[in-house]
């Protein structure tokens, strides 16, 4: 997904690319291995044809600062040494023809407090899942992280996007429906009998699914803002992007929780329109 917004075909969309390219310094980060040997060369192609066809001032200096961390701090890390390897033989070409000015630039996005993620999938969220049955501790583990994340990654697109891309963002459509596809199978797992998940198992799925609405309610608000931004959603019939509640396959697992562990945490059952089922 993200090489896609790192080709020319989006060179026209500067705030896309200059997000694909903090993804990837957030996912080198964490999961880290698990990211970074997906970086094949046609990424790394993709990249070299980024640094040499950039346009964009900020897209450029977001690209060689995350080339340059990458050559000098993450040197462990043999997946990205085809990536660096084309750094070192280009850097001198690009830097002359875009110059090494550094206009203001946010913070190195970081996600901070997290273990590193274990071998298994960390792409499981990314279709639908119908199966409720709670996965084993390790599997379990695997999957929480990979929801955690994709909570912080979408926080970070919709917080680093002008209102008026917000709606047909497509990156920000991706990350909203992996944190509803997460919420949904976590709900899922929380109701799961066969095995029923202990006090500790329950706690951190609660924990992880609170995460996972709050990155995105924080996405319905700029939605709607951008929305208002553009004076859209005065008729109710119009055909627009929205985003709404949908309880459908969600008010059997919270009254069945409710009934036996008390009052699940508020706003669970959040749905995404034109994302998806998750």
């Amino acid at each position: 997904v993200i090489r896609k917004f790192l080709s020319k075909d989006y060179s026209s969309r500067p705030s896309w690319q200059y997000n694909a390219i903090m993804l990837v310094r957030i996912l080198t980060d964490n999961p880290g291995e698990t990211f970074t040997r997906n970086l094949d060369d046609k990424f790394v192609d993709t990249i070299r044809a980024l640094l040499k066809n950039v346009k964009d001032l900020s897209v450029w200096q977001i690209l060689m600062e995350t080339l340059d961390d990458f050559e000098y701090t993450k040197t462990d890390d043999q997946n990205l040494a085809p990536l660096v390897l084309m750094w070192q033989k280009e850097k001198e070409a690009a830097i002359k023809k875009h110059g090494n000015r550094k206009p203001p630039v946010p913070p190195r996005p970081f996600i901070t407090n997290q273990p590193q993620l274990n071998r298994h999938s960390q792409n499981y969220f990314a279709k639908a899942h119908h199966n409720n049955r709670l996965p084993d501790p390790v599997e379990l583990s695997s999957r929480l992280e990979e929801a955690r994340t994709s909570a912080k990654l979408l926080e970070q697109v919709v917080m680093n996007t002008s209102p008026g891309e917000m709606l047909q963002n497509e990156l920000i459509k991706e990350f909203a429906d992996r944190c509803l596809s997460a919420s949904r199978s976590l709900q899922g797992y929380m109701v799961s009998e066969n095995p029923a998940p202990d006090n500790e198992t329950m706690e951190s799925l609660i924990d992880t699914n609170e995460q996972l609405q709050t990155a995105l309610n924080q996405h319905k608000r700029a939605v709607l803002n951008a929305r208002k931004q553009l004076g859209l959603g005065t008729n109710s019939n119009e055909n627009s992007p929205v985003v709404l509640s949908d309880n459908s396959d969600t008010e059997g697992h919270a009254r069945h929780n409710n009934a036996e562990t008390g009052s699940m945490p508020g706003d669970v059952t959040t749905g995404v329109i034109d994302a998806g089922k998750g």
